[in-house]
């Protein structure tokens, strides 16, 4: 009697996974490039001895997720006409792992993995630039 209600029980319970619809549960998607300096912002920033500190800025009506930034430490010469070839500029990605809540704002900042070399033939450039981003789905409803 025990075994026969249990295998009744696991037949009506797969019968009913059976016919039930799967829910797909959309992915997040990647903000299109003409749309992110509306999405998603760096404002304002600064630099302070070197370090890069600012503020992402998420200005959708959905959560951000995974802010990719650029970092570029540009090199300007004093006397471009004397150039040598030898440009310490760099650029490098820097990837945001905590989402953005719609309209909230997180902190940023970056501090180069060497010290800023101090030369007299020039200067650094420094500039941060939102290269890409996602949207979480919106909830289901």
């Amino acid at each position: 009697m025990i075994r026969t209600s249990l295998a009744a029980a696991c037949g009506v319970l797969l019968t009913a996974l059976a016919t039930t619809p799967a829910v797909a549960t959309p992915a997040p998607t990647r903000i299109a490039p003409d749309a992110l300096a509306a999405r998603v912002a760096v404002a304002p920033w600064y630099v302070d001895q070197g370090r890069i500190n600012g503020m992402i800025q998420n200005r959708s009506d959905r959560t951000v997720l995974e802010v990719v930034v650029l970092v570029r430490y540009g090199w300007l010469w004093a006397r471009p006409e004397l150039a040598d070839g030898d440009e310490p500029g760099w650029a490098e990605y820097v990837t945001l792992d905590e989402p953005i809540a719609p309209g909230d704002s997180l902190p940023f900042v970056y501090a180069p993995g060497r010290p800023l070399p101090v030369r007299d033939d020039g200067h650094f450039v420094p500039s941060v630039e939102i290269v890409s981003a996602t949207l979480q789905p919106p909830p289901a409803s």
